[in-house]
C-alpha cells in the first residue's frame, strides 16, 4: 500500500479543457478571477482565495489542505477539495438530498457526480447561492458576479498547463495558415517559464526512412537524438517534406523532453546513437 500510495499522490490532473490553449482567460473569466482573490464573498469576511487556495506554485489548486468547520449544515470537518476538477463534475441535473424539492422533475441525466461532500448540489452556480455567499448588495450585479465566479472556477489552473498533448503534423500536404498558426502556438508555450513553465516541445517523425527524435532547447534549436546535432524550425519542416516525410510537434509535460524526445530510456545515450551501436535495430 505505501508503493501504491507513493505513486498514486505522482498522478496530476490533466490539462483544463475549458481554459484557452494560449492559457488566457476570457474577459468574464478573468472578472471572475479577480472577484475570487479580492472580494470578501463568504459572510462579509472572506475571499473565495482564503479556503480555496489557488498557488499553483505551492501546488494549491483551490485548496491548502486545510479543514473547515461548516456549522450545523455539516456535522463534521473536513478538508477544504480542490478545485481542479470542477467541470468533470457537470451533468447532473437537479438538487438531491437534503436540497432536493419533492416536486422537481430531474428530467434526462447525462452523468456527473454532483457538488459538496456528498454530490447533493448539480451546479456550482446553484452552490453559489448558498445563504452563506454574497457577492453584491444590488441583486443583479450580485448574480453577475457570482456567474463570472462560476466560469473561473470551470476554467481554474490545473498542474499541466491546456496546451501539453496539443500536436501538429507537417508533411508534404501540410501548410497554410492554420498549420502555421498552430506551429506558432506550440512555440509560443514552450517558451514559456514563469509563473512557471508550460511544455516542453518535442518533435517525431520519418527523416530519410529513420524515426527521429527532437526536443526543442532554450536557444530555440532542435536537438536530434544523435549528439551533437541540431536543427531549426525551418530545417525540420523542410525534412518534413521530403521523400514522404512527416513530423508531428507536441507539447509534453514540463521536464519530460528529453525523455519522450531523445532518450526514451533516460541513461544518457541519445536514441538514434544507441540505435547506431546496435547495427541499426
Amino acid at each position: 500500500m505505501s508503493t501504491f500510495a507513493d505513486f498514486a499522490l505522482e498522478i496530476n490532473y490533466p490539462p483544463n479543457p475549458i481554459r484557452s490553449l494560449d492559457n488566457t482567460l476570457s474577459d468574464s473569466q478573468a472578472e471572475g478571477r479577480r472577484i475570487y482573490f479580492e472580494d470578501s464573498t463568504t459572510g462579509e469576511q472572506f475571499t473565495c482565495h482564503e479556503c480555496h487556495t489557488l498557488d499553483p506554485l505551492q501546488g494549491h489548486f483551490g485548496t491548502s489542505g486545510q479543514s473547515s468547520i461548516e456549522g450545523d449544515d455539516i456535522s463534521q470537518e473536513f478538508k477544504v477539495p480542490h478545485l481542479r476538477n470542477m467541470y468533470q463534475k457537470v451533468g447532473k441535473f437537479g438538487n438531491s438530498g437534503r436540497f432536493s424539492d419533492s416536486n422537481q422533475d430531474f428530467g434526462d441525466q447525462i452523468k456527473g457526480f454532483g457538488f459538496m461532500h456528498d454530490g447533493n448540489m448539480d451546479t456550482v452556480d446553484n452552490f453559489l447561492q448558498g445563504d452563506v455567499f454574497r457577492f453584491d448588495s444590488d441583486p443583479e450585479v450580485n448574480d453577475r458576479k457570482r456567474r463570472q465566479v462560476v466560469e473561473f472556477v470551470m476554467a481554474i489552473d490545473s498542474e499541466l498547463a491546456p496546451i501539453v498533448g496539443q500536436q501538429l503534423t507537417i508533411d508534404g500536404s501540410s501548410g497554410g495558415t492554420d498549420s502555421n498558426a498552430r506551429l506558432e502556438l506550440l512555440l509560443e508555450r514552450a517558451a514559456v517559464t514563469t509563473p512557471r513553465p508550460e511544455c516542453d516541445l518535442i518533435a517525431k517523425g520519418i527523416v530519410e526512412n529513420e524515426p527521429r527524435g527532437f526536443v526543442l532547447d532554450e536557444s530555440g534549436n532542435f536537438q536530434s537524438d544523435r549528439q551533437g546535432e541540431s536543427f531549426s524550425v525551418e530545417q525540420l519542416i523542410s525534412l518534413s517534406r521530403e521523400d514522404d516525410g512527416a513530423i508531428t510537434f507536441t507539447c509534453v509535460p514540463p521536464g519530460s523532453g528529453n525523455r519522450m524526445g531523445i532518450d526514451y530510456d533516460s541513461d544518457g545515450t541519445r536514441d538514434a546513437d544507441a540505435r547506431d551501436q546496435r547495427g541499426g535495430v
